[in-house]
């Protein structure tokens, strides 16, 4: 709920559902400490539908729900097993990659979100995909994990690369929030964001339009993927059966100013 990209996922889920009249109700991680799992709790409530944002894809009792017979869209996550909607993350990264090295850039870096979450496997994809296809070699050290897409985790990742013998020109960051952790890193070191350091986020997230520099980002659309989500739960609901259909939204580069043509 605190991050800003999944915020605008649920507003815009929000209202295009009760625009047809459904209420929202958000069930608590608490669950667990009361002998009742999440699909026990939906059906006691008895829900016509279920959107599942950002979950861990072992968790067992979101497995029980993906399985049960109660109409459900899991959004941020790839599955076969039910209706998913999810941004293109692998062709995201490869185009953020691809960015950079049209600046002239060779050295570029990754800080990483949880491999463990579909968004972050895929954005280290895309981004070893792109290094191959560029046959650029990913140096030692390069590849950094930053966690669950955090501020202060962005900016401990980046003072492991600024330590590196020999650090990147370019960094394509997983996520914004950990991209502003990153330029103050930048920043602390007594180095310059784009001058001495491009850096490139992921999401577009509100406040990347106030930083100094402003952040150039991939752009998820969580208007349109609110709206999917949405519409693929009303289908089925109005229907009354559970269908399996796979949204992959587009992304696309928003150029602000934390890049630059690497030093020559």
């Amino acid at each position: 709920m605190k991050h800003p990209f999944f915020n605008g996922i649920i507003e815009s889920f929000r209202h295009a559902t009760e625009e047809h009249g459904y209420d929202l109700i958000f069930v608590s991680r608490n669950l667990r400490n009361r002998d009742m799992s999440y699909l026990e709790h939906f059906k006691h409530r008895a829900v016509d539908g279920i959107v599942v944002i950002c979950s861990d894809r072992m968790d067992e009792q979101v497995q029980e729900l993906m399985q049960s017979d109660i109409p459900i869209v899991v959004v941020d996550m790839d599955s076969a097993n039910c209706s998913v909607v999810y941004s293109d993350n692998t062709a995201g990264a490869r185009l953020a990659v691809e960015y950079l090295y049209g600046l002239g850039h060779r050295a570029i870096a990754h800080i990483a979100g949880d491999s463990s979450i579909d968004a972050g496997a895929a954005r280290i994809k895309g981004y070893e995909l792109a290094m191959h296809a560029l046959e650029l070699p990913i140096q030692p050290g390069y590849l950094v994990n930053a966690g669950f897409f955090s501020v202060e985790e962005g900016k401990q990742a980046m003072e492991k690369l600024l330590q590196l013998e020999s650090p990147p020109t370019a960094v394509f960051v997983a996520g914004d929030q950990m991209a502003i952790g990153a330029i103050e890193a930048v920043h602390e070191y007594g180095l310059r964001v784009p001058e001495d350091i491009s850096i490139i986020g992921y999401d577009d997230i509100e406040m990347i339009k106030y930083i100094t520099p402003k952040l150039t980002t991939i752009r998820q659309d969580t208007d349109e993927i609110g709206e999917a989500a949405a519409e693929l739960l009303l289908e089925q609901m109005t229907a009354k059966e559970r269908r399996t259909e796979r949204r992959i939204i587009p992304v696309r580069l928003i150029e602000r100013a934390s890049c630059a043509p690497v030093k020559k």
